[in-house]
C-alpha cells in the first residue's frame, strides 16, 4: 500500500492520468477487485488512492481543463461515483467537485453511454444523500445530542440525553414526501424510513430500560450485574479473532459462578447455555443513567478462572469511550439485559444509513397518473419468446415450455399475472387466500432462470415462510445445487441448500490474512498494554504541566509555572539551601499557597492565576486530570478503530468463500433480516431479479435495503387485503391515521398510488361454506376451483362453519403486555373459551383428527399463553418462532419450552 501511494504521486500529469492511472482504476473496476474480503480490499486500494487528496486535486483539475481522453474520463466517473457512495468515513470530501461537475453536465452530456450512465448515476447519489438534509427551524438536528439533519449522522443506538428528551422525535408524514419534485422523493422517503423504523425500535427499548414500572412490572425478571470495573481488553484467541471488545469484573450478580470452583464453573456453563446468553444485548447504567448499549460475549474461559468477568462489545468508538471514562470515574456501573430484539433493527438501520443508490425511483414513487403511467415499463431482461408464447397460445402447457416435471395449464388470472412478472421492471402480483401466489412465484423463478442469465434473490420476512417458498422451487424443478439458503435457520428438505452446507473448492487471499493477521496482533499488543496502563491511570504533576503547555485555553498556566531563573546562572534555594525543583511553583499553586520564594519575580500578566482560590485551583486540576483521562481514551479508541480495521479486513477475507459460493448460485433465498446482514456478499452477487415473497407483510424498508443499483427487475407478491407489517409503536401506524403509515407496505403503497397489479382470482383451499364469506367480506370476485366443491363432510360436525354465541366475558391480563393488539398496553383471556377449545380438540380427536390437524388461532397474546398452558396438560402446542418470543419475553414460557415439539397441535395468533 505505501508503495501504491508513492508510485501513485510520483508524476500527476494528464498523460499519467490517460495511460497508467486509467489503466489502475480499470483494474478496480473488475468485478473480482470489487468482491475481495468483502470489498474491504477496495476501499483500502481507493483511499490510498486519493488520501492525501494530492493526485485528486490534480485529476480533478485535469478534467475541468479537459485534458483526460474519453477512457480516462470514463476512469475518472467511475473514481468519483465509488466515492461518492462511501457514506461511513470517507477517506476525502468530494460532494463538492461531484456537484459542480453534475450541474455542468460535463458527465450527462457526454457521447460515450457508459460515461452518461455513471453522470446520472452520480446525480441520482448526490440527491438522495442531500434530500431531507436541507436545515429549517422545524426539522430534525438541536433536539438532542443525537438529533441530526443528515440521518446517517445518527447513532442507532439512542444516547441517554436522547432518552431523556421530552421533545417528540422529527419523522414526517407520508404526504409531506409526495408533495416533493418525483426526484426528491427517493432521498427524503429512505430519510423517512430510517426515522419512523428506528423509532419504531426505541418504542419498545424506552420500556425496556425504564425500569419497574406499570407495563414493564410483570416482565420477566432481567438479568442485572452490578459493580462493573475494568479488567482488562478481549480481542479473541490467537486462531480466531474477534472485534475489540472489554473484559470487566463484576461485584455482584455472578454468584452462581463465583461461589463455584472451576470444574464446577465449567459443568454449571455446560448445562446452562442460556446463562449470559453469548450475544445478548444490554446497556450499562451509572447511578440510573444510561452510559452505553452494548452486546454481551460469553467467554467462559473469563468466566471459569478467578474473578469471573464478563466481555462487552460496545457499537462503535464513541460508546466504547464513554465507557471508559464511566469506568474511571464510578464504581457503581451495572450491565441490565434488555429483551428488545436488536438484531431485527440494526442490519436494516444500518443498510439505510448506507443506501445513496435506488434503483426504480419513478416506478417506487410515482403519485400522479401521469407519473404512473410513465413509470410502467419493460424489462431489460423480459424474456420476449417464452412472453410471446404465452399470449399467443391460452392453452399453453408449460411443462413442456418450461421443463416441468408436470403439466400446468393456467387459468387467465394466473396467465396476466406470470406475464405481468416477466416483463415489467417492478410487476405487483395480488394473492388473496388459496388462490397459489407462492406457486405462481415458483414458476416465475423457473422462467427468469431458465431464460435470463440473472440471479435471482428471493426473500420472505419470515423463515417459515421462506422455507416453503424453497419446497416449492424445489418441488417445480430447480435443482439444489442452483439455490443457497442464508441465514441459521431450517427445514429438514431445506438444510441441504445452507450457506455452511455448500463445498468451497476455490481458495482463500492468504497474502491479505496473514498481513492483516500481523497487523491486527500488533494493534492488539499496543491495546493490552495501553487498557491495562488506564486501570491504574492516575496523572502526574509532571502531566499536567505538560499538558498546559499545549493546551489551547490554559497555556498561560503553564507560563506561570515555570521557574523565572532557570535559563539564569541564579538558582533559588528553599529550607535548609536545598534546591527548589522543577515543579516548584505548580506545587505551591496546587496546595493554596502563594509563589513562595518566587513572589518577587511572578510577572503581573500571571498574578490573576496566583490570586485565584483553593476551590477555583482544585476544580481547574480536576479539569486537566479530565482531560489527560480523555486524551488517554482518544487514543485507546482511535487504535481500537485500527484493530478494528484489520480484524474486519481479516474476517471478511477468511469468510470470502461465503461470497464465491453465492456468486455460483443462481437462486440466493434469505429472510429480509439476513438480507441486511449479508448485503456485502449480497452486493458482490450481483442479483439482476428480486422477488419478495408475502409483500404485504413486510415493512417497505426491508424491501428498499434489498434493492442494489445491480436489481434490473423486482416481483412484489402479496395481498395488501390481509395482514400489514407489524410494528411495536401504535403511533406511527395507519390505524392511528396520523399519516406516517409505517407499517404500509410497499405493496400496499404502491397499489393505492395506482400502479398497475394484477389479482389471482381462483382459490383452491377454502370449501364453499368457507370461501362464500371470505367473498362477501373482502374478495368479490373470487373464484373456487372445481377441487373444492365435492370435499367429504368433517366428520362429527354438522358445518364447516360454527359460530359459538357465549355470554361469559374475557379478563385483562395485565401480566402481558401484547404489542400485537395495536394500542393496548395489555392483553385479554377468557378461560371459558379455553375449556371449550379444550373439549373441541379431544372431541376431534375422537373424530380421527389427530393434533396434527388441528389448529387453534386467537387475536390476544394472553389468550394463548393460557390455552398453551391448558392444552399442553394433554399435548404439545407448537407455537410460530414469533409468538413463541413474545411468550418468552413476556416470562409466560421458559426458553427450553420453546424449543420442545411433541404431539403438536398449532396454535397462534391470528397473525401467524
Amino acid at each position: 500500500m505505501e508503495s501504491l501511494k508513492l508510485a501513485l504521486r510520483f508524476d500527476i500529469t494528464s498523460q499519467f492520468f490517460n495511460s497508467a492511472f486509467k489503466d489502475f482504476v480499470a483494474f478496480l473496476m473488475k468485478p473480482y477487485v470489487g468482491q475481495a474480503c468483502g470489498g474491504d480490499l477496495l476501499k483500502q486500494l481507493l483511499a490510498v488512492t486519493v488520501h492525501p487528496p494530492t493526485l485528486w486535486n490534480a485529476l480533478v483539475l485535469a478534467h475541468s481543463n479537459q485534458e483526460l481522453d474519453p477512457e480516462g474520463e470514463l476512469s475518472f466517473a467511475w473514481l468519483m461515483l465509488e466515492l461518492l457512495s462511501w457514506t461511513e468515513k470517507p477517506p476525502i470530501n468530494i460532494d463538492t467537485a461531484a456537484r459542480n461537475i453534475t450541474e455542468q453536465q460535463r458527465f450527462l452530456a457526454a457521447g460515450d453511454r457508459d460515461l452518461r450512465a455513471l453522470g446520472y448515476r452520480i446525480k441520482h447519489v448526490l440527491l438522495t444523500k442531500t434530500a431531507g438534509v436541507k436545515q429549517d427551524e422545524f426539522g430534525p438536528g438541536g433536539r438532542h445530542d443525537n438529533d441530526h439533519h443528515d440521518f446517517r449522522k445518527i447513532a442507532i443506538y439512542p444516547t441517554d440525553d436522547e432518552l431523556m428528551s421530552k421533545q417528540p422525535a422529527f419523522y414526517r408524514p407520508a404526504n409531506a414526501i409526495n408533495q416533493q419534485l418525483l426526484e426528491d422523493r427517493a432521498g427524503m422517503h429512505i430519510d423517512n424510513q430510517f426515522r419512523l423504523l428506528r423509532e419504531d425500535f426505541l418504542a419498545e427499548l424506552r420500556i425496556d430500560v425504564s425500569g419497574p414500572s406499570s407495563n414493564a412490572k410483570n416482565r420477566r425478571p432481567r438479568l442485572k450485574l452490578q459493580g462493573l470495573s475494568l479488567a482488562g481488553s478481549y480481542c479473541g484467541t490467537a486462531r480466531f479473532k474477534t472485534p475489540f471488545a472489554l473484559a470487566l469484573s463484576v461485584r455482584r450478580g455472578l454468584e452462581q459462578l463465583s461461589q463455584r470452583n472451576t470444574a464446577e464453573r465449567k459443568t454449571f456453563l455446560k448445562d446452562n447455555p442460556k446463562f449470559l446468553k453469548h450475544q445478548a444485548f444490554g446497556c450499562v447504567l451509572g447511578r440510573g443513567r444510561i452510559v452505553t448499549f452494548a452486546t454481551l460475549l460469553r467467554v467462559d474461559e473469563l468466566l471459569t478462572e478467578g474473578e469471573p468477568a464478563i466481555v462487552l462489545r460496545t457499537p462503535d468508538r464513541t460508546a466504547l469511550e464513554k465507557l471508559l471514562m464511566a469506568l474511571k470515574v464510578s464504581d457503581q456501573l451495572e450491565f441490565l439485559m434488555v429483551d428488545t430484539p436488536a438484531f431485527a433493527y440494526e442490519p436494516v438501520l444500518r443498510c439505510l444509513q448506507s443506501t445513496v443508490e435506488l434503483p426504480f425511483r419513478e416506478e417506487l414513487f410515482a403519485i400522479s397518473s401521469e407519473e404512473v403511467e410513465a413509470a410502467v415499463r419493460i424489462s431489460p431482461i423480459a424474456p420476449a419468446d417464452l412472453i410471446e408464447a404465452i399470449e399467443t397460445d391460452e392453452d399453453l402447457d408449460m411443462k413442456t415450455r418450461l421443463c416441468l416435471q408436470k403439466s400446468v395449464s393456467l387459468d387467465s388470472s394466473q396467465r396476466q399475472s406470470l406475464l405481468s412478472g416477466l416483463r415489467q421492471t417492478v410487476s405487483l402480483i395480488q394473492g388473496p387466500p388459496g388462490t397459489g401466489k407462492s406457486f405462481i412465484g415458483a414458476l416465475l423463478a423457473k422462467a427468469l432462470m431458465q431464460e435470463t442469465a440473472e440471479k435471482i434473490l428471493v426473500i420472505c420476512y419470515t423463515n417459515h415462510a421462506l422455507d416453503q417458498f424453497l419446497a416449492d422451487l424445489l418441488d417445480i424443478g430447480i435443482p439444489a445445487g442452483d439455490m443457497v439458503r442464508l441465514g441459521a435457520k431450517s427445514t429438514n428438505r431445506t438444510e441441504p441448500l445452507q450457506l455452511f452446507k455448500q463445498a468451497f473448492r476455490g481458495s482463500r487471499p492468504y497474502s491479505v490474512i496473514n498481513a492483516s493477521k500481523e497487523e491486527a496482533e500488533e494493534h492488539e499488543t499496543s491495546l493490552r498494554t495501553l487498557v491495562t496502563s488506564l486501570k491504574t491511570f492516575s496523572p502526574s504533576k509532571h502531566d499536567i504541566v505538560e499538558h498546559l503547555e499545549f493546551s489551547e485555553e490554559d497555556s498561560a498556566f503553564f507560563s506561570a509555572f515555570q521557574n523565572p531563573l532557570e535559563d539564569s546562572d541564579m538558582q533559588i534555594v528553599g529550607k535548609k539551601g536545598k534546591r527548589v525543583g522543577e515543579h516548584y511553583l505548580y506545587d505551591r499553586w496546587r496546595h493554596g499557597h502563594d509563589a513562595g520564594a518566587l513572589s518577587e519575580l511572578i510577572p503581573n500578566e500571571h498574578a490573576w492565576i496566583w490570586a485565584m482560590d483553593r476551590d477555583s485551583r482544585h476544580a481547574k486540576i480536576r479539569t486537566w486530570t479530565q482531560q489527560l483521562l480523555q486524551d488517554k481514551v482518544n487514543g485507546i479508541g482511535s487504535l481500537v478503530e485500527a484493530y478494528d480495521r484489520s480484524e474486519n479486513t481479516l474476517r471478511e477475507a477468511w469468510s470470502q468463500k461465503d461470497g464465491d459460493i453465492i456468486q455460483t448460485k443462481r437462486i440466493i433465498a434469505c429472510t429480509t433480516t439476513a438480507a441486511a446482514k449479508y448485503t456485502k456478499q449480497l452486493r458482490c452477487a450481483a442479483p439482476g431479479i428480486i422477488i419478495v415473497e408475502e409483500a404485504g407483510e413486510i415493512l417497505e424498508s426491508h424491501i428498499l435495503t434489498a434493492l442494489s443499483p445491480s436489481t434490473k427487475q423486482l416481483v412484489l407478491i402479496g395481498d395488501h387485503k390481509q395482514l400489514r407489517p407489524k410494528v411495536n409503536n401504535f403511533a406511527l401506524t395507519v390505524e392511528k391515521d396520523e399519516g406516517y403509515d409505517l407499517n404500509r407496505s410497499l405493496f400496499e403503497r404502491l397499489i393505492l398510488a395506482g400502479f398497475p397489479h394484477t389479482t389471482l382470482r381462483q382459490q383452491h383451499r377454502m370449501c364453499p361454506e368457507i370461501s362464500t364469506h371470505v367473498r362477501d367480506l373482502t374478495y368479490p370476485d373470487l373464484v373456487d376451483a372445481r377441487a373444492t366443491l365435492n370435499r367429504g363432510p368433517i366428520r362429527g360436525l354438522c358445518g364447516r362453519v360454527i359460530f359459538i354465541d357465549h355470554r361469559n366475558p374475557e379478563v385483562i391480563a395485565p401480566a402481558v403486555a401484547d404489542r400485537r393488539d395495536m394500542g393496548k398496553t395489555v392483553s385479554k383471556q377468557n378461560q371459558w373459551e379455553v375449556s371449550m377449545i379444550l373439549k373441541i380438540v379431544r372431541y376431534m380427536a375422537q373424530q380421527g383428527y389427530g393434533t396434527g390437524d388441528q389448529a387453534v388461532l386467537t387475536p390476544y397474546l394472553g389468550q394463548l399463553s393460557l390455552l398453551r398452558l391448558e392444552l399442553s396438560r394433554e399435548h404439545d402446542p407448537v407455537l410460530n418462532d414469533l409468538d413463541s418470543f413474545d411468550l418468552v419475553r413476556a416470562g409466560l414460557m421458559s426458553s427450553a419450552s420453546a424449543a420442545q415439539t411433541k404431539r403438536p397441535i398449532k396454535i397462534s395468533t391470528i397473525g401467524e
